[in-house]
């Protein structure tokens, strides 16, 4: 199962992404507005490199129980269960 608490944070800061772009064309000064939108890029691949986390950890969870259960068969079949 992939790891609830990293998910929950992805969701936040692509909320607070989503927030500050929102708001960009309230800033008159350019600079200003490419700053924020690098603000915005960052929590974004913030968010995205948790969710890759998250589902990678799923990946190898899961990955090891079929290891598992693959070892448990064999171990079965040879009479060492």
């Amino acid at each position: 199962m992939s790891n609830p608490h990293r998910s929950t944070k992805a969701r936040e800061l692509q909320s607070i992404a989503q927030l500050v772009e929102d708001s960009i064309l309230n800033f008159e000064k350019e600079e200003e507005r490419r700053f924020y939108h690098e603000v915005v890029q960052s929590y974004r691949a913030a968010a995205r490199e948790l969710l890759r986390d998250a589902w990678l950890g799923k990946i190898k969870t899961e990955s090891n129980l079929v290891s598992c259960a693959g070892q448990n068969r064999r171990n079965k079949a040879n009479g060492r269960a």
